[in-house]
């Protein structure tokens, strides 16, 4: 009696099987290559229009996420360049929470670039900042539990200020405007071009102000002199004027 079902010699399975066993197989490179397909394309169109399309989608995404109105009145750009994300806006502006007049932050222009993979951590490292014609206004409420530099809930308690790791900066024109109603300190600041490479400051940090505390207005000048010591926690060589009323003080030395 012949077994109709035995396979011809030289055979291990049928034609349609072996299609079934192929077909997971080449439906996965199938995917796997579109989607890098899709991957390069995106990247291309990025590079070539600088993302200058995504300028509206940027401001509803960012204001959304910070509780604040952000808008950027000149020209942006964001894209991927090559690897790395490059942003740059020119007009940039971020609004101050409900409870504080103004704007929290504003540019002339911000240029800066990301190390793309420090967005998936925790702190961001930038391989580049330059800004110009930068206003930074750091406030607390009244009460001294919140301030306008803790983005997203107003009413969250303010944090400490936690600034991005800078590998290469430059800052002109960079005013701080300090207020504290609860400490009657109140202070407006400018800083002068600030500089620095490769994590290094390139020159000392000086600033100019005036302000108010407890009622007794005082101006202020002086600079950080070993700005890259005190930034990796070593000491602080500090020099500092300050003139309120009838008292004038100088004080030069170096600070734990």
């Amino acid at each position: 009696m012949t077994d109709e079902t035995a396979l011809p010699a030289g055979d291990t399975a049928p034609a349609g099987t072996r299609r079934a066993l192929g077909t997971p197989l080449a439906a996965t490179i199938s995917v796997l290559v579109t989607l890098l397909g899709m991957v390069v394309l995106a990247w291309a169109v990025l590079f070539v229009t600088k993302g200058r399309f995504l300028k509206h989608p940027f401001e509803r995404i960012a204001s959304g996420q910070t509780a604040r109105e952000v808008r950027v009145a000149g020209d942006f750009q964001l894209y991927f360049n090559p690897f790395n994300l490059r942003f740059v806006a020119e007009g940039m502006t971020i609004t101050n929470p409900g409870w504080a007049k103004g704007y929290f932050f504003e540019a002339k222009k911000i240029d800066t670039t990301i190390a793309s993979l420090s967005l998936l951590a925790d702190r961001q490292r930038l391989r580049w900042l330059s800004l110009d014609d930068a206003h930074i206004d750091l406030q607390w409420d009244a009460a001294h539990k919140r301030n306008s530099w803790t983005l997203g809930d107003p009413n969250k308690p303010g944090e400490p200020l936690d600034l991005p790791l800078i590998r290469r900066a430059r800052a002109a024109g960079t005013q701080i405007r300090y207020r504290d109603p609860a400490m009657l300190l109140f202070a407006d600041l400018g800083i002068e071009t600030v500089i620095a490479r490769r994590t290094q400051f390139a020159n000392a940090i000086r600033f100019t102000g005036t302000g108010k505390a407890r009622d007794t207005a005082f101006t202020v000048a002086g600079a950080l002199l070993s700005p890259n010591q005190t930034a990796t926690g070593g000491e602080n060589q500090l020099e500092l004027r300050i003139r309120g009323g009838a008292t004038t003080a100088h004080v030069t030395g170096k600070l734990p």
